[in-house]
C-alpha cells in the first residue's frame, strides 16, 4: 500500500477534477444536484453497480435532490 498524499499533493490532483473538494482535511467530496428525487436515486443505483464491480464503496448520502459522495 502506498503512502498518504500530502495536502498539497491532494490539492494539485483535485485541481484538474471539477467539483471535487476536501472537507475536514480528510474527505474527498463531490456533490451532485438533480431535478427530481427519482433522478437522484437512479444516479446512485448506476454508481452502485460501478462501485461494486470495482470493489470500491464510497459513502453516499441522498438528501432529496442532492447526492453527496465521500471517500
Amino acid at each position: 500500500m502506498g503512502s498518504k498524499l500530502t495536502a498539497e499533493e491532494v490539492k494539485a490532483k483535485l485541481s484538474g477534477l471539477a467539483g471535487w473538494t476536501v472537507e475536514e482535511g480528510k474527505w474527498l467530496v463531490r456533490k451532485y444536484r438533480f431535478p427530481a428525487f427519482a433522478d437522484s436515486i437512479a444516479f446512485v443505483n448506476r454508481i452502485a453497480y460501478i462501485a461494486e464491480a470495482m470493489n470500491h464503496h464510497p459513502m453516499i448520502a441522498i438528501d432529496y435532490r442532492m447526492v453527496t459522495f465521500r471517500r
